[in-house]
């Protein structure tokens, strides 16, 4: 009789304590094994979305270039550089998946939704924002999709595409 009460006791204590584990947040990606799968799916839409691209919608403003019918993410790199990726050709885009993109370079990924995106970042953060930060250690050239540097940041926006 002890034994089968000391068993229901352990079994109720276990199911108690998974009822209590805390949920994870989705819209951040804390977990460094979810990051290659969740890159997987990330590089497969950049490069489906370049179908997408063409020049004819590229407007030129005062604050860079812009996309009129805009469907790419911001990405904002090692809280430094930014880019893009609907106002470069396909070539540039697979050059920044191929740099910027892989999975043992990146030590966080952390996606902002639209509105709090719009708010941070104007008008190039209406499709929200992808927050990378890539490792110290990794050797990444973060000179790839027309990237301007300026001092310790730069961006892509001062692009004039003409093709």
């Amino acid at each position: 009789m002890k034994i089968i009460f000391f068993t229901f006791f352990i079994l109720l204590a276990f199911s108690s304590y998974s009822q209590d584990e805390p949920k994870s947040d989705p819209s951040a990606l804390r977990n460094i094994n979810s990051v290659p799968l969740f890159l997987d799916s990330l590089r497969t839409k950049i490069l489906l979305d370049t179908l997408k691209y063409n020049p004819k919608d590229i407007v030129n403003t005062s604050s860079g270039a812009i996309n009129s019918n805009s469907y790419s993410s911001l990405f904002f790199i090692n809280m430094r550089y930014q880019y893009k990726l609907d106002i470069i050709t396909g070539t540039d885009v697979l050059a920044f998946c191929n740099e910027i993109l892989i999975a043992n370079k990146i030590e966080s990924i952390n996606i902002m939704n639209e509105k709090k995106s719009k708010d941070v970042f104007g008008i190039n953060g209406k499709n929200g924002t992808i927050v990378i930060q890539i490792k110290e250690s990794a050797v990444t050239d973060f000179n790839v999709a027309g990237l301007k540097k300026e001092k310790y940041r730069g961006n892509n926006f001062g692009l004039i595409k003409i093709d």
